[in-house]
């Protein structure tokens, strides 16, 4: 039986997250209806956060919002797409800076 998704996380869009493992691992989720067996929704449920086996650390977020960029690009939600792409980039920035201050210490 899947493990039930938690509700905290990162929103990265309306139907996708990083929802915490543990206090170093993320994993994808999706937010949608179940699916037969041919991976057709069921539209006579509720949709609901689904695993989607894909894992994450702290430094591969960047990973995990390129995927959903990618996905979002895919189903044609570019205003999503648009927005998630200007955030990778203002989260590029913010590591770059934390980078460059930590190597100052250094």
């Amino acid at each position: 039986m899947a493990s039930k998704v938690p509700n905290n996380g990162i929103l990265l869009a309306d139907n996708w997250k990083l929802a915490p493992l543990d206090d170093r691992n993320w994993e994808l989720c999706e937010f949608r209806h179940h699916q037969d067996r041919q991976g057709r929704p069921k539209t006579d449920t509720e949709p609901c956060w689904h695993r989607c086996g894909r894992y994450y650390q702290y430094n591969t977020v960047d990973e995990a919002m390129l995927y959903v960029i990618d996905q979002l690009a895919k189903e044609g939600a570019t205003d999503q797409m648009l927005a998630l792409a200007s955030a990778l980039e203002q989260w590029r920035e913010g590591v770059g800076r934390v980078r460059e201050a930590a190597s100052a210490w250094a």
